[in-house]
């Protein structure tokens, strides 16, 4: 009996030795799972402060354009009125009136060109100019480019009222 006992001890002393490294391994993943429980949670706690602020600044920015679509409105509109017969007036001009310069000023920079007088009148002379503008991409203008017409658009006489007047 005591050669059987030895070997039940034997096998005790091995399945619980196995249980404590088996113990040891499951705290060691117990606390990789803790730790990667807080990192998710920090994460989550990051991530929905940034869809806070993505939500705002979308709200913001469809405000934005909410503000702008009548201007838009206006300048569209004014657009299909352009007839040949003021590109040529316009074009006529030695020196232009402060609003036409304004305004086209603000095409030009849109478009890229040069802002002078002589860029101007030698866009005008364009005879694509018309088709140009009115298929011009207004949905994908660089942001430098709209910073740069800002200060046009923010003149009191660059305004849609203002282009109602000239209609």
């Amino acid at each position: 009996m005591s050669l059987e006992s030895e070997v039940k001890r034997a096998e005790v002393s091995k399945k619980q030795k196995e249980a404590e490294e088996l113990m040891l391994f499951i705290a060691k993943e117990r606390k990789a799972a803790d730790e990667q429980q807080i990192n998710i949670e920090a994460q989550t706690i990051k991530i929905n402060k940034e869809k806070e602020e993505t939500l705002i600044l979308a709200a913001d920015a469809d405000q934005e354009l909410k503000k702008a679509e009548p201007a838009l409105l206006a300048a569209q509109a004014a657009l299909e009125m352009l007839d040949k017969k003021f590109i040529a007036e316009i074009k006529s001009f030695a020196s232009p009136p402060p609003d036409v310069a304004t305004v086209m000023s603000a095409v030009m920079i849109i478009l890229g060109k040069d802002t002078s007088w002589a860029a101007v009148k030698k866009e005008l002379a364009d005879s694509q100019f018309v088709k140009k503008i009115m298929e011009f991409d207004k949905e994908n203008i660089p942001a430098a480019i709209l910073k740069k017409v800002e200060r046009y658009t923010k003149m009191e006489n660059f305004q849609p009222a203002y282009v109602s007047k000239i209609s």
